[in-house]
């Protein structure tokens, strides 16, 4: 995937929707578009918590230094 004329990320369109390397990649892939959701984390090794802007939290589980900002991505999926 080319983002003017610099090269974002290489595979195939599966390995690009599952694993987007940037943030550009992640909202030029898929149908519906992925949603962007600005957190601030806090936790430790085990779990983490997202707080989000509206003051509502979710509860995580995943490999990032807690004590920042970060962008959460929400990847819509049809649900049949």
């Amino acid at each position: 995937m080319l983002n003017n004329c610099r090269i974002e990320q290489i595979g195939t369109p599966m390995e690009i929707y599952s694993n987007p390397a940037t943030r550009f990649v992640a909202g030029f892939i898929g149908s519906p578009a992925m949603n962007f959701l600005k957190v601030e984390l806090s936790g430790n090794d085990e779990a983490k918590l997202a707080k989000l802007g509206d003051g509502s939290k979710i509860d995580m589980h995943i490999r990032v230094p807690a004590g920042g900002s970060y962008e959460l991505v929400s990847v819509p999926r049809l649900c049949v």
